[in-house]
């Protein structure tokens, strides 16, 4: 570790300038900061490449598998899941990293000792030595945040214990990844292009509802209404939901206020991170939150999803499905009366279908419109397309975009 000494010059109000030493360290593993409780070094691989955009622009322009696999080969993207499909039938998952050589006799999942040029490390692996499914018996591939591990069907996927446990890729699953399994496994050994819309816009949280932070949201099904018979209609109504989150659902209003109270809780204490177990006075209380919304702001606890949850900009304002984790996923956030608007989930929405010739389909919707500029008439002009989970056909034809173009210009006019 070694000091160094800066000059810096400060300006104050009135154009006064005042010198100031400041102390800056550094070392071989990187930057180098001191806390209160030490001095700590950041090494990681996004800095020592710069090829990334590169590798970006070649993966899009390549025109076959080959061409991709080469791009896919320099590893200079950090780390990104990549899914790729193409018209001559090939499906390909990747784990993608700018995976770091680690020495195994380290614990890479926290802080590592600076003391030793052991916990330096200068190589890479290389692509082939990542976890990736390509034409697999399946048929299918996919991620949705979870593990690489559980990336296609069956026996299809790739295997933990074949890559070393300090490459630090995640184990866990979400409900959108084990929901998609068992949708995909339940249409047999075709998929018909109404079944993929219809598993793509899922709105139904799986049985066990689980959840890689909370894990036992169903101990919250599990309490006494004689223990708490101040909750005895919010439990009966959720008893009766079917954990969809259609927008004429009631049941979901309730259990996405439980889940939004409990993030609240449990987000500034550093605990929203993964394997929570909440207790069952963090339930109660969380359901008791959520009935107490609903009653403030509706005067029953019999309102449908739709009702609670809406999709706003400008001066649309429409009923909504969707929730944390769900495959056609949306996150909301509280507004004026009670009511709560989206805020993250689906972006860009795309949908290939490949012909052996001919033009392939492609069916796309963006959950607003395709401009921020509220006097635009594309504005909002998508929204009722994205609620409905409908979409548009687009066309990669430069005949067709010319003669279906509102305006034709130069990026300089």
């Amino acid at each position: 570790l070694k000091e160094h000494q800066i000059k810096l010059k400060v300006k104050l109000t009135g154009g006064i300038k005042l010198p100031v030493k400041q102390k800056f360290y550094q070392s071989i593993y990187g930057l180098t900061i001191e806390n209160e409780q030490g001095f700590f070094s950041i090494r990681f691989a996004a800095n020592q490449a710069i090829g990334a955009s590169e590798q970006w622009y070649l993966m899009n322009k390549a025109r076959n598998w080959e061409e991709f696999k080469a791009a896919l080969e320099r590893t200079n993207i950090p780390g990104t899941n990549i899914v790729y499909a193409d018209r001559d039938g090939n499906i390909f998952y990747a784990g993608n990293a700018r995976m770091p050589v680690r020495d195994e006799e380290f614990d890479w999942s926290g802080v590592v000792p600076g003391n030793t040029t052991e916990t330096l490390w200068d190589q890479f692996y290389s692509f082939e030595e990542l976890p990736q499914v390509l034409n697999p018996t399946s048929g299918w591939v996919f991620n949705s945040n979870h593990t690489a591990f559980a990336s296609s069907g069956p026996f299809d996927a790739p295997l933990p214990g074949e890559f070393a446990a300090e490459m630090g890729y995640p184990m866990t699953q979400n409900n959108r990844s084990l929901r998609f399994f068992d949708l995909m496994e339940a249409t047999g050994e075709k998929v018909s292009w109404e079944e993929f819309l219809t598993i793509k816009y899922d709105l139904v949280y799986n049985d066990s509802l689980y959840d890689p932070v909370v894990e036992n949201w169903d101990d919250l099904y599990s309490l006494s209404a004689t223990r708490y018979p101040d909750l005895t209609e919010a439990l009966t109504i959720l008893n009766n939901w079917d954990r969809s989150t259609a927008p004429d659902r009631e049941g979901a209003a309730i259990f996405l206020l439980c889940w939004n109270s409990m993030y609240q809780q449990l987000q500034p204490q550093g605990k929203w991170t993964s394997g929570y177990q909440a207790s069952e006075s963090e339930l109660v209380a969380a359901l008791r939150e959520a009935r107490d919304h609903l009653q403030k702001h509706f005067g029953s606890l019999h309102v449908p999803l739709g009702a609670f949850q809406r999709h706003r900009r400008g001066e649309v304002d429409l009923p909504v499905g969707g929730g944390p984790n769900i495959l056609a996923a949306l996150y909301a956030r509280e507004t004026e009366g009670g009511r709560f608007e989206s805020a993250v989930g689906d972006g860009f929405i795309q949908f290939v279908k490949y012909n052996e010739e001919g033009p392939v389909l492609i069916e796309t919707v963006m959950p607003y419109g395709a401009s921020a500029k509220p006097d635009s008439p594309h504005y909002t002009d998508q929204m009722s397309l994205y609620v409905n989970q409908q979409r548009k056909v687009m066309s990669l034809n430069l005949e067709e975009a010319r003669a279906q173009a509102e305006r034709v210009y130069h990026p300089g006019e």
